[in-house]
């Protein structure tokens, strides 16, 4: 019985949180959308150079997803979740973008970022959003971050004479 209470009292009082630290959490990045969590931009381009790698020659176009009424879906206190594909590929979260990936016989080749123009009286309300431009594609590392306007010439200009090679299966 002593021993018991002697192995309780050393249980009780040895620092439980020692074995149990954590690394510290990133700065949040003012600039991104959301909670300005940063995107780990090495990781994203690796896994867009993989894939390019993996389909061949084509054109890899994936859309982000669009706002919804998720009191219809499921109880939820924000109407957005990114497609998982898209986040996967760019670490963003921004409603209503593209992804357009060129690859050619030999991997990548371009890697376009399509982006809604911010609207800075909504963003009043719902949060910052990350719009097209030199800021974008400083913080994606993706060169080209281009407006929604010039979705329809990217896909003319790929997907000319040829489909796209993947679209997943959450394109609108």
């Amino acid at each position: 019985m002593v021993s018991r209470l002697v192995v309780l009292a050393v249980l009780l009082t040895a620092h439980p949180t020692s074995a149990q630290s954590l690394p510290p959490a990133p700065e949040p990045i003012p600039a991104l959308p959301g909670l300005g969590r940063p995107i780990d931009v090495e990781a994203t381009r690796a896994r867009r150079a993989r894939l390019a790698a993996r389909i061949g020659p084509g054109v890899i176009v994936i859309p982000a997803a669009g706002p919804r009424d998720l009191e219809a879906i499921v109880l939820q206190d924000n109407d957005f979740r990114q497609d998982d594909y898209f986040f996967y590929l760019t670490g963003l979260e921004s409603p209503n973008a593209w992804l357009i990936i060129s690859a050619g016989s030999s991997g990548l080749t371009e890697t376009h970022l399509v982006l809604p123009r911010r609207n800075l009286r909504r963003e009043q309300w719902t949060g910052r959003k990350l719009g097209p431009g030199p800021e974008a594609a400083g913080l994606t590392c993706v060169a080209s971050v281009l407006p929604l306007t010039a979705l329809d010439s990217l896909m003319l200009r790929f997907c000319t004479g040829a489909a796209p090679r993947c679209t997943p299966c959450s394109a609108r």
